[in-house]
Formats: structure tokens, sequence, C-alpha cells
């Protein structure tokens, strides 16, 4: 019980400090969705194979029941992911700031700010997805 509490008190907490600080619809950004959570799976794929990586997405139940022994290799590859997450972000971020300067006008400086701002979720979700996901089930299989 007290994981689920744990868990939601935490999601709770994260919406309400994103809802004061704007829209919550101002942080739905699909592409940053689509472009990390696949890479990051792809990448699982790659490093440890079909079976270990649909294992490590069965193994978020985890996150709401508590195992009864610890679970070294599920541990390893929710680590791996934690990197993998932080990778894909900085690929992401060098990316879409290379295409931001590529295409900024120089003459309009007011113009930067909101360009950037579409790369704040490159920051945002892999947060998110490492925080509240994979970083307590690394501890919690450990």
């Amino acid at each position: 019980m007290s994981n689920i509490l744990g868990w939601f008190l935490a999601i709770v907490a994260t919406a309400f400090f994103l809802g004061i600080s704007a829209e919550l619809s101002m942080y739905i950004d699909v592409v940053t969705i689509v472009f990390i959570i696949p890479a990051v799976y792809g990448l699982s794929l790659v490093i440890y194979g079909y079976r270990k990586t649909l294992l490590s997405i069965k193994s978020i139940k985890y996150l709401f029941i508590s195992a009864n022994t610890p679970k070294e290799q599920l541990s390893n590859i929710y680590s791996t992911q934690i990197k993998l997450t932080i990778i894909t972000s900085v690929i992401g971020l060098s990316a879409g700031l290379m295409a931001v300067l590529v295409n900024y006008d120089l003459v309009d400086s007011r113009s930067i700010g909101p360009e950037l701002a579409v790369l704040m979720p490159l920051i945002l979700y892999p947060s998110l997805i490492i925080g509240l996901i994979y970083y307590p089930l690394y501890k919690k299989l450990a």
C-alpha cells in the first residue's frame, strides 16, 4: 500500500507543480514522447535482447508491489535505461538546438526564447521518466 501511496503522492506533487507553473496542455509534446520512449527501448533491445527488454516493461508492476527478493538483473537493466534516457535526451537537445540556431534570426533577438522553449520537453520528459519510473525501480530491485 505504501508503494502506491508514495507513487501517487509523487505524481500529484509533480502535476500540481506543473499545473501552477502553466497550463498542463503546454507540457504535452507528442513528438518528444515518440522520440524518447522508442529510442530507449530500441537501445535496450540492442543491449539486452528481446526477452530482457520485455521483462523490463513487464516489471514496471514492481512500482506498485513489493519484490520478494532482490532482482539484480532487473536493477541493472533499469540502471542502463536511466543512462539511455539521459543519452537520448542529450541527443534530442543537441539536434534541436542545432536546428534552432541554424534557423535563428540574428536581427530579431526576441524570437530565441520561444524557439528554445520547444526544447524544454526534452529535459522535462526524461526527468519525469527517470524520477518516477526507472530510478524507483532501480533502487527497489537492487
